[in-house]
């Protein structure tokens, strides 16, 4: 079981990968976009909804 989890996260790491390599202006966007909306959510958490 172990052994199938680490296999399918070694196959999506290395299809991001790959895919980054191609397109690396749609997943740095995509990544930066999530990274902002989490950050945005995080800092409400924090501070409250005034924020």
């Amino acid at each position: 079981m172990a052994w199938g989890v680490a296999l399918t996260l070694a196959l999506l790491a290395g299809l991001g990968w790959g895919l980054g390599r191609l397109y690396p202006h749609v997943f740095l966007t995509e990544w930066a976009y999530w990274g902002g909306v989490k950050g945005i959510e995080a800092a409400r958490w924090l501070f409250g909804p005034g924020s």
